[in-house]
């Protein structure tokens, strides 16, 4: 049986990235209209045996980070200064990518691995920072493409999928 799924599969897992930083900070759940300025309090947990980095990994760099250690100080500067963490960064979503062979036709196909990395980004800078402008801007990324996506068509559409999520 397949599955539509409208957000695309990067999408998904850095937000339950997100959620999984949003909730252990503090057990407050941002959601959508939190772009507004509607913070939404729930009882929420979240436990996932892994996404991309587990909460151990999550915690253990942010004790590294804590006490300045190399080669993550330097890491995580890299991290902040980098385009994708950009306070103004601009997602731009596409509502049909469509990638074949060698990226040709390439419509989204860049833009949506770059979104991808964004979202992923910010959301580590959450996780380490707990500034709400990184959770906010990555939900503004999710969102854009939330409201404007519909398909991946195409050769390469499952191997971008698998490339969209974080390098």
């Amino acid at each position: 049986m397949k599955m539509k799924v409208k957000y695309g599969y990067v999408f998904m897992i850095t937000s339950m990235l997100l959620i999984n930083c949003v909730a252990k900070k503090s057990n407050q759940v941002m959601k959508p209209q939190a772009l507004k300025g509607d913070f939404i309090k729930d009882t929420f947990v979240f436990k996932h045996p892994g996404i991309l980095n587990s909460q151990n990994q999550l915690d253990f760099i942010k004790e590294k980070l804590k006490n300045g250690e190399e080669p993550w100080k330097t890491a995580f500067k890299d991290l902040k200064n980098s385009p994708f963490s950009a306070a103004n960064y601009q997602a731009k979503p596409y509502e049909i990518v469509d990638c074949g062979s060698y990226n040709i036709p390439n419509l989204g196909c860049d833009q949506q691995a770059q979104d991808g990395m964004a979202v992923y980004c910010n959301a580590l800078m959450y996780c380490f920072t707990n500034e709400d402008k990184y959770a906010i801007k990555a939900l503004s990324i999710i969102d854009a493409w939330a409201n404007t996506y519909r398909k991946n068509t195409s050769s390469n559409a499952r191997l971008l999928v698998s490339w969209t999520a974080p390098w």
